[in-house]
């Protein structure tokens, strides 16, 4: 199984990565709990699709090529055993800029991509199948969205982005975080949720509960972990991490699975 990160080369300010993912088909459909991460997703699929679990325990099909994202809780995926995946991951405040009501279709929702960028995102896919090298499938991908950017920066943008930044140090708080770029907490909350679908406290809930997952990743003791992901007892770490993943982290430890360390490993090679 391969996993890697390209950092964006045209869109720096708007794109967070791109993922490649790929497996060789030694394991057919393997099931495994995706866990969100608060951004909006294009994802460009080849081979079997995917399926996802719903709530009364049938598999629906996912478009191959398809915008992800919104998501407030982890959700069971499907793998087949022979695909590659690009997954463009969009910084939480410029997804709308390519998308314009974005946040009004796709919020836990996994949209058709043609139904936002129409037929020329399926050209895109059939163009960059027949790349050998990963990173130049990723800059056509790049160079299609900045023909569809169709929305100028939003006057906060830069704020947002910021603001996301900070909440990379999951000891930072609303209050902190307004402090340092200088907006009231109405008006970030107002602001933040217009612009990323999310409110700030469900980004920081799921940043921390993300930079926990990595640390349970290596097996670490969570009690352990409570300072530096900024909670000040364990039943408050164990609640958030049960809220978004529906299991108690001694619960996702038992459970982590080979995509899980190819991520994981990906991550800590950067």
């Amino acid at each position: 199984m391969i996993v890697k990160k390209i950092y964006p080369r045209l869109l720096k300010e708007e794109l967070a990565y791109i993922y490649v993912f790929q497996d060789d088909g030694k394991t057919p459909f393997e099931n495994h709990k995706h866990l969100p991460d608060g951004t909006f997703d294009l994802m460009i699929h080849y081979g079997e699709p995917l399926r996802q679990k719903t709530e009364s325990n049938q598999y629906k099909v996912l478009p191959n090529i398809r915008v992800a994202g919104g998501h407030n809780h982890s959700f069971p995926i499907s793998y087949p055993g022979h695909f590659t995946i690009f997954a463009v991951v969009f910084k939480p405040a410029h997804a709308s800029y390519f998308m314009p009501g974005l946040k009004d279709i796709a919020v836990d929702k996994n949209v058709r991509a043609e139904d936002i960028f129409g037929q020329e995102i399926l050209n895109l896919a059939e163009h960059i199948s027949g790349f050998s090298c990963f990173e130049d499938a990723a800059l056509a991908i790049e160079s299609f969205l900045i023909q569809k950017r169709v929305a100028p920066n939003n006057f906060y943008t830069p704020q947002i982005d910021y603001a996301v930044q900070l909440m990379q140090n999951q000891k930072m708080n609303v209050s902190n975080i307004c402090r340092e770029i200088g907006m009231s907490e109405r008006n970030f909350r107002r602001v933040f949720r217009n612009l990323t679908g999310f409110s700030p406290r469900k980004i920081l809930q799921l940043k921390r509960v993300r930079a926990l997952s990595r640390i349970l990743n290596e097996r670490a003791a969570p009690h352990a972990q409570l300072e530096r992901l900024g909670y000040y007892d364990l039943s408050h770490l164990i609640h958030d991490f049960k809220a978004v993943t529906n299991l108690t982290p001694q619960q996702y430890i038992s459970n982590l699975d080979r995509i899980d360390t190819a991520f994981h490993q990906a991550h800590r090679q950067l």
